[in-house]
């Protein structure tokens, strides 16, 4: 039995060590690069940690929020507000149609409905997109991880500043497949 237990903390220990591994072998890969050209920068890693996992249930709520700032013009919502999509679709549809239909006599009127027209079809248009990630993500586990945020300071020899040694701190976005898809310096 103890060396069942032995078996599963070792085999715990080897499998979080390769995945931070893992993580700081593609930070390494990718920063390396200038203008699309591999070089050496001499870096090297000082601190690497998980700072955040962002789930389905995260999205979900981002793109509520977005919804409501589209909506009701960049105000910040409410906590635990919910905006309906397919309300926001058809408001916007119909404002767009009837902004339109309004000024069908004077030229510089049809212009300006126009003008608006084309901002309800924007609005509708980013609503729209909105919705369609929303569709999507709201047929997911609510609890499944897309993206693991890595926070890393590490250094490097900055060839273009005399060789001057640069610490730079950076979060990292690693997907499931513990490929970088976006980064910001901090």
């Amino acid at each position: 039995m103890k060396k069942l237990s032995l078996i599963v903390i070792a085999s715990l220990f080897f499998i979080i060590g390769c995945s931070d591994s893992m993580i700081e072998k593609a930070i390494l890969s990718h920063e390396q690069f200038i203008n699309g050209v591999q070089t050496d920068l001499n870096m090297n890693i000082l601190s690497l940690q998980h700072s955040n996992s962002i789930t389905v249930n995260d999205s979900l709520l981002c793109l509520n929020n977005n919804l409501y700032k589209i909506m009701y013009h960049d105000k910040i919502p409410p906590k635990d507000s919910l905006c309906s999509f397919n309300d926001a679709v058809e408001i916007l549809s119909m404002l767009a149609k009837r902004v339109t239909i309004l000024n069908n006599d004077n030229l510089l009127a049809q212009i300006e409905a126009d003008s608006a027209a084309d901002n309800w079809n924007e609005q509708l248009t980013e609503v729209l997109n909105l919705k369609t990630k929303y569709d999507y993500y709201i047929t997911q586990n609510s609890d499944s991880i897309l993206v693991d945020e890595y926070r890393c300071t590490y250094t490097i020899i900055n060839p273009f500043l005399n060789n001057a040694k640069q610490t730079i701190t950076k979060s990292f976005y690693f997907s499931n497949g513990n490929k970088i898809v976006y980064q910001e310096t901090l």
